[in-house]
């Protein structure tokens, strides 16, 4: 996450306007629709037969629950993908590859935060269901979080509304500040990431000034 870690102290440098959301999916691996699973294969142009061993797997797929004392009656799958199976990743990532092909769009992609002349900006970062929107500004932002939000009621998934925060960053007079940026999403009012704090992103923190003396003194305390 070095490139989001460049882009919060480009920001600050050069008191250039920037804004992250952090969005989370309820349950994603588990809500994903067998229907979504079907399209998304034929969207990406997989093999027939392999569509056909694929749906197969998935159709009529039971579990049972196995204790010391009992195993349960068997218990069928209606959703979501299988836990456990290799395939399952491959097959989660390319459903949400649907919405990575909507938004490569280079009229999408002018939104995100420029930090380079000679490179596209970015307004994307996406690691399984981990993602993060990043643009110059909260209206920008506001255009990618309805997009997201339109594509999950077209998936059937559901937003943890609740899980989600965005973090800001502005100019003000001769120098940039934090700032809780008002946005919203499937019209909801999105948490913040309060002015001081920061926020985690695969495993790290990140914040406005990007100190990591905080990192040492918990290994020294720990």
């Amino acid at each position: 996450m070095e490139l989001l870690t460049y882009i919060i102290n480009h920001s600050r440098k050069h008191q250039r306007d920037l804004v992250i959301s952090l969005l989370d999916l309820k349950n994603a691996f588990g809500e994903v629709s067998h229907d979504l699973i079907k399209m998304s294969l034929k969207f990406h142009h997989i093999p027939d037969h392999i569509i056909t061993l694929i749906e197969c797997f998935y159709t009529d797929y039971h579990v049972s629950i196995g204790t010391k004392s009992f195993v349960s009656n068997p218990i069928k799958v209606e959703k979501g993908v299988l836990q456990g199976d290799c395939l399952s990743p491959v097959i989660f990532n390319l459903c949400f590859n649907t919405l990575l092909k909507t938004i490569e769009d280079q009229r999408i992609k002018q939104v995100g935060y420029h930090f380079n002349e000679f490179l596209a900006p970015r307004h994307w970062f996406q690691f399984a269901d981990d993602t993060a929107l990043v643009t110059s500004s909260s209206e920008d932002n506001q255009l990618l979080l309805n997009v997201f939000s339109k594509w999950c009621i077209w998936s059937d998934l559901k937003v943890r509304v609740d899980k989600c925060t965005s973090f800001g960053i502005r100019k003000n007079n001769t120098t940039s500040i934090q700032y809780e940026p008002y946005l919203k999403i499937c019209n909801e009012i999105m948490p913040t990431v309060n002015v001081g704090e920061r926020f985690v992103y695969l495993g790290k923190e990140f914040g406005y000034s990007m100190e990591t003396g905080f990192i040492k003194e918990e290994l020294i305390k720990d």
